[in-house]
């Protein structure tokens, strides 16, 4: 929400987590706990291979009492596709594809410091 109404984004991080394509690591969505199973089912029919993220034996909880959901999608998914299959899904809040969310990005390497601009961010 915050970046939605934001002049301008930055965002800051190390070299860890820069990835040669999506799909390197499992996409976080977050669901509502009520009906909760009834969207995983929804997610696997789609093919998303979703894995409920447990925390010491129970469903991990967001700070807005949400579950999180790791899908294992594998690398070079067609994005618009997946983001739209997930905008349809009643329950499901959030992703975690920020595209064209950041107008800048800092990433803090061993040889100093990249800077990588978006030109797609209006």
């Amino acid at each position: 929400m915050v970046a939605n109404i934001a002049d301008k984004v930055i965002w800051i991080m190390d070299s860890s987590k820069v990835v040669d394509s999506i799909g390197a690591f499992p996409l976080p969505v977050e669901i509502l706990q009520y009906g909760y199973s009834h969207i995983i089912r929804e997610l696997k029919s789609l093919s998303l291979n979703p894995v409920l993220r447990i925390k010491d034996g129970v469903p991990f909880v967001t700070d807005n009492h949400n579950y999180i959901v790791d899908l294992h999608i594998g690398k070079a998914f067609d994005i618009e596709l997946v983001t739209e299959k997930l905008n349809d899904l009643t329950g499901l809040l959030e992703t975690g594809l920020f595209i064209n969310t950041c107008n800048k990005i800092i990433i803090g390497t061993s040889n100093g410091v990249k800077i990588v601009e978006n030109g797609n961010k209006i």
